[in-house]
C-alpha cells in the first residue's frame, strides 16, 4: 500500500514522504512556503517524482503540522469517517466549563 507522509514546520521545513509498506521510495525537504498549501503541493509532487510513481496510486496520506492542528480545533465541525464509511462533516460538541 502507498503512503503519502506530510510534515509541515512552523517557518522551518517542510518534508514529504513516500512509503510503500517500510520503504522509503522518495523524499523531498524543502523550506516551509509563506503559502502553505503550495509548499504541501510542491514537497508531495517532488517526493512522488523521486519515488517514481503518480499519485493515483497512493492510498492515504497523513498530514502532521501545528497549524494544521490548531485549525482544526478551532472550527466546531469534525470529519466524521465511521458513518456509511464516508466522510462527513459533524458538529463538534464542546464544553462550556
Amino acid at each position: 500500500m502507498l503512503r503519502i507522509g506530510v510534515e509541515v514546520g512552523g517557518g522551518t521545513n517542510s518534508v514529504a514522504v513516500v512509503m510503500e509498506g517500510d520503504r522509503m521510495l522518495g523524499v523531498c525537504k524543502s523550506p516551509t512556503s509563506q503559502d502553505v498549501t503550495s509548499g504541501i503541493v510542491a514537497a508531495v509532487q517532488s517526493a512522488l517524482a523521486a519515488a517514481g510513481v503518480v499519485p493515483e496510486r497512493s492510498h492515504a496520506m497523513m498530514i502532521g503540522t501545528t497549524n494544521f492542528t490548531n485549525a482544526l480545533l478551532s472550527v466546531p465541525f469534525i470529519l466524521n469517517s465511521r458513518a456509511n464509511n464516508r466522510p462527513q462533516l459533524v458538529r463538534r460538541h464542546t464544553s462550556s466549563v
